[in-house]
């Protein structure tokens, strides 16, 4: 793999920077041996894929795409057995295949209106061990070459016996079968929709206080003790309480699932007592991608990007309730009542739809953060100079202005804005705590070492606490 790497770096650097770029923006998506190539073919052309990952494995196809962002996906029909094309794919083959690299080696053909790759040989790309290796880089110049592969079992179909691909349309997966120690919070966001909930002794973590619109006061609470603020749930308020960041309360109310109707599952308070004091933990930094995770409990899954599409509902673990720190380049700002709201994108490709001034909808593309005015100067800062913003606030889920409504995740900044102009291109840096200059390359290594720290499963509230645990 390494070497692979290397053979396509000197390359580029022996074609030059801009001859590199086309080569990857146009020759590595149709060369021989892509999905985007063998979509385009005609019918009964022998075609090898390589490095190809496995997306999905549904009866007896696999579907497949390459290892680049917005590649298509390609039904490879892969027969067990020589007299029974009615197995499922995912018997004899290794557990977990999903998400792996293998080779396909087959014919093209056209079944029930759709392009497919009929497999005669398929290759699981493995190390010197004989175990999966995670999904390979594949070169934009040739074929990859790799020692250690092996061969999944297949078997003969007459070609005019082979069944349709089936339908992806997306189903969620149920949740898991979870529990928890009664009386804690995540032991509250597993249970079903208007259960009676007390929790004491809980840590707040953000407060909101009502807004122009009327609305009730709402707060989150997490497990006191925790190395980060995480896996927490909303509560609202039945009446008003005087609260902080801090705080260690006691709650009971009713539970409100997540459903068709309400986006964020929470606690619906009649009794909110405060009882002591803690220090809230740091927060988990979240690249934007990661902001929507899978169903858990009462809690529905959130979508990446909107309108709905079957492989644009998120994946991994659900972090609605947590304290999170995300970063990126302002794409759209909107000035409201008494606070605004803006869209930072990190590439993740996240979007989302929203109703502009006169009621249409628009796509924006990023994470939405909802922060109060008093952030507005920083937020058109960054905007103007195209700099990086980083901000903490608590992970929360609305639904978008799609037909039907999805849920999708929103950042909440409940407190004076913590955001942090991260300049690119500018001379220095500086917080919204009105702290001292700093220097462009001081920034660029505060947010390098940030990215490190989240690759690597690191939490901590700051860049600087994560480059001095390293």
């Amino acid at each position: 793999m390494s070497f692979t790497r290397a053979v396509v770096v000197l390359a580029c650097l022996a074609a030059g920077a801009s001859s590199c770029a086309s080569n990857a923006a146009g020759g590595a998506e149709s060369r021989p041996g892509t999905v985007r190539h063998t979509l385009s073919l005609s019918d009964g052309v022998g075609v090898t894929l390589d490095a190809v990952m496995v997306e999905r494995v549904m009866g007896s196809y696999l579907f497949v795409r390459d290892p680049w962002p917005k590649s298509e996906l390609l039904p490879v029909y892969a027969p067990i057995g020589a007299s029974s094309s009615s197995q499922s794919l995912q018997v004899s083959l290794p557990e977990g295949l999903r998400m792996l690299s293998v080779e396909v080696t087959g014919r093209t053909m056209t079944v029930g209106g759709k392009r497919i790759v009929a497999a005669s040989r398929i290759r699981l790309y493995v190390d010197s061990h004989g175990r999966p290796t995670p999904p390979l880089p594949k070169s934009p110049l040739s074929a990859l070459s790799w020692r250690y592969m092996v061969d999944l079992p297949l078997g003969t179909t007459d070609s005019s016996a082979i069944p349709s691909p089936p339908d992806l349309t997306y189903s969620p997966p149920e949740s898991p079968q979870l529990d928890a120690e009664e009386g804690t919070v995540p032991w509250a966001k597993l249970q079903e929709d208007e259960t009676y909930v007390e929790l004491s002794g809980k840590l707040v973590i953000a407060v909101f206080d009502r807004d122009s619109d009327g609305a009730k006061q709402f707060f989150y609470i997490i497990e006191p003790g925790q190395p980060s603020a995480v896996n927490g749930i909303l509560v609202v308020a039945d009446e008003e309480t005087e609260l902080e960041p801090g705080n260690l309360v006691y709650v009971a109310g009713t539970l409100v699932a997540s459903s068709s109707t309400v986006a964020e599952c929470h606690i619906y308070a009649t009794t909110v007592e405060v009882a002591g004091q803690d220090t809230v933990p740091g927060s988990v930094g979240m690249p934007g991608r990661s902001t929507a995770g899978v169903s858990l409990g009462s809690q529905q899954a959130l979508y990446l990007r909107s309108p709905e599409d079957s492989r644009k509902i998120g994946a991994g673990l659900n972090a609605v309730g947590s304290l999170v720190r995300v970063w990126g380049r302002i794409t759209w700002i909107e000035m409201q009542a008494d606070h605004v709201v803006y869209y930072l994108d990190d590439g993740s490709g996240v979007t989302r739809t929203a109703l502009d001034e006169d009621g249409r909808k628009k796509v924006h593309t990023g994470v939405k953060v909802v922060a109060w005015t008093d952030c507005a100067n920083w937020v058109h800062y960054a905007a103007e100079n195209r700099d990086y913003f980083s901000v903490t606030g608590v992970l929360g889920a609305e639904f978008s202005a799609d037909d039907p409504g999805l849920p999708v995740p929103v950042v909440r900044m409940p407190y004076r804005c913590k955001g942090k102009v991260i300049h690119v291109n500018g001379d220095g840096g500086s917080d919204s705590s009105n702290g001292p200059s700093r220097s462009s390359a001081v920034n660029l290594l505060e947010l390098f070492f940030e990215w490190i720290c989240v690759g690597l499963g690191g939490v901590r509230e700051g860049a600087h606490a994560c480059a001095q645990s390293a």
